[in-house]
């Protein structure tokens, strides 16, 4: 591999508008050019035209953003894509230098993040380290097989070929899935949670490992976390480097695990994190080190001023103003600060609570029930709450345990003996995937006729979607809780910290009240209509009325 002894972080040495021409807007040791391509720029005008290209060729082999720019003409550079490209040229300096870098950076969705890192530094990489390999991952194969293609495009351009031409693709290779160099080298596509034993990596790539709102689910990132520990970072090659770049959904998702588990290197632990907020919350002053701090300091650079835009050239202020319209996604996706607070979807006051029930309630339960096979570290929740005639809801009792599905069917029959509820409601799918078989059985074998269970269909919506049904409630003051009971503490710190939080059971089960009270609504009969009998009418009713008398 290419060695190199330069750890620094490679910035501001070039004014992008001449990176095409290979020009550096001043002198400095990184990018002196060497002297033999010196001495053809100092040649007269009329043989600048090869001087430049030959500079530009040896600028785009030595540096990444140079590189970027050659290999996408009309590539649109701002000081985020140059602050980018150098962090991710360093973290390919260090893993040349066999040094195991480990680096995180949260980026906002669309924002070019994928194209530099998913497409552009493995097409870079191996042109320095043909021997080199890499293993690509993302939150599906299909992706994952898309960035693959993307890196072989720019393989096979002229633009590449004349940079690195002696990188050449082996003839066996199998296209998107995975290819070889004729020098050894490797790339190897996979989707996040797809078996890659047998395979090592210099570099390591994790490019959004959550698909979409996957993130709110915690079976789902308990799933990316084993794969996480038990084989992508067990293929590391020694001195290989991991990147893991996505957008932020959850403070559990696996840049929130990483930092919690491992640590970051200011805390003497693993990991070196850059966070891009779409809209800067203070002063951004950037280190010669590379740190970001948020006070001007001695040679630090002003990167941007409070509220200014990641990149107001593609994405301007007004183009966020949609986005802010709702503070939870804005928090996590935009700003990437999953936090509670005033992104969150309840907050302290909605939880008034009651010191006595009301004689005329009608008694329900909903049950988030933990019963898959990836679900098993996940809660069971039960809601038993009462509805009295101003539909003003009274949380009765939750029940948070995890449990067996033959336990749970017993669990839940004898909540509904206790509490007298005319209709027990829970998802559609888990009745027919678990807990059907065990419901019927019990049920006769009990003696309980009585029990209704009522599956409540989730259609399209997420997790956030369905929240939004006990949300509007909770708003209007309508939903009351018993304060002094041993789960509300619990209820209310997760739904405080939904839909960022670790765990999302309890709201789960919450929002499964507002939905069946909506079903309910949908099925009450409407008050049947009066309409005068004509005379066949009557002579119907007499036939039915004869012939029911005969019959008797």
């Amino acid at each position: 591999m290419t060695s190199s002894t330069d750890d620094a972080l490679i910035l501001d040495d070039l004014d992008p508008s001449a990176i095409a021409v290979g020009r550096g807007r001043r002198t400095s040791k990184v990018h002196t050019l060497d002297k033999v391509t010196q001495q053809v720029l100092d040649k007269p005008p009329a043989k600048h035209l090869a001087a430049k290209e030959l500079a530009a060729r040896e600028l785009a082999r030595r540096h990444f953003l140079p590189f970027v720019v050659r290999t996408h003409p009309g590539y649109i550079v701002e000081w985020f894509h140059e602050d980018l490209a150098a962090r991710l040229e360093r973290f390919v300096r260090r893993v040349e230098n066999k040094q195991s870098p480990r680096l995180l950076i949260s980026v906002p969705p669309r924002r070019g993040k994928s194209q530099q890192a998913s497409k552009a530094m493995p097409a870079w990489f191996l042109g320095r380290n043909p021997r080199g390999s890499i293993i690509a991952t993302t939150h599906s194969d299909d992706l994952a097989n898309d960035n693959s293609r993307d890196v072989l495009d720019i393989l096979k351009s002229t633009a590449y070929q004349t940079v690195f031409p002696d990188l050449q693709l082996h003839k066996d290779n199998k296209g998107a899935t995975g290819w070889r160099t004729t020098q050894g080298g490797r790339y190897k596509p996979a989707g996040v949670g797809k078996g890659i034993s047998g395979r090592g990596a210099d570099i390591f790539l994790v490019d959004d490992p959550h698909r979409d709102k996957d993130a709110y689910s915690p079976a789902v990132r308990d799933a990316i976390w084993r794969w996480y520990k038990s084989s992508a970072r067990t293929r590391l090659m020694p001195g290989g480097g991991m990147c893991v770049i996505q957008t932020r959904w959850v403070k559990d998702d696996l840049i929130g695990r990483l930092i919690e588990e491992e640590g970051l290197i200011e805390d003497g632990g693993e990991w070196e994190y850059i966070c891009y907020p779409e809209e800067a919350i203070e002063d951004e002053y950037r280190l010669p080190d590379g740190r970001i701090v948020h006070e001007p300091m001695d040679g630090a650079k002003l990167l941007r001023r409070k509220g200014e835009c990641l990149s107001p050239k593609r994405y301007p202020p007004e183009s966020n103003l949609e986005h802010k319209r709702d503070p939870v996604t804005w928090a996590a996706l935009y700003q990437q600060n999953p936090v509670s607070g005033e992104s969150a979807m309840f907050d302290e006051g909605m939880f008034p609570g009651y010191t006595t029930l009301p004689s005329d309630l009608r008694r329900y339960s909903t049950w988030d029930l933990a019963v898959g096979q990836q679900d098993r570290n996940d809660w069971t929740v039960g809601v038993v709450f009462g509805v009295d005639p101003e539909n003003t809801i009274y949380i009765i009792d939750v029940l948070r345990q995890r449990i067996a599905p033959d336990d749970l069917v017993d669990l839940m029959i004898d909540t509904h003996l206790e509490h007298r509820t005319e209709l027990d409601g829970v998802e559609k799918g888990h009745i027919q995937m678990s807990i059907g078989p065990f419901f019927e059985t019990r049920l006769v074998e009990r003696r309980v006729y009585d029990m209704v269970l009522t599956p409540m269909p989730t259609g399209n919506r997420d997790k956030i979607a369905r929240a939004r049904s006990i949300q509007g409630r909770m708003r209007q003051g309508k939903v009351l809780f018993d304060r002094n009971a041993a789960w509300f503490d619990q209820l209310r710190q997760e739904m405080l910290d939904f839909p960022a939080g670790k765990h999302d059971d309890v709201v789960d089960a919450m929002a499964w009240v507002g939905l069946l009270l909506d079903e309910i609504g949908r099925q009450a009969p409407p008050p049947p209509k009066r309409r005068t009998q004509s005379w066949r009418d009557k002579l119907k009713t007499g036939a039915r009325r004869k012939k029911s008398w005969l019959a008797a």
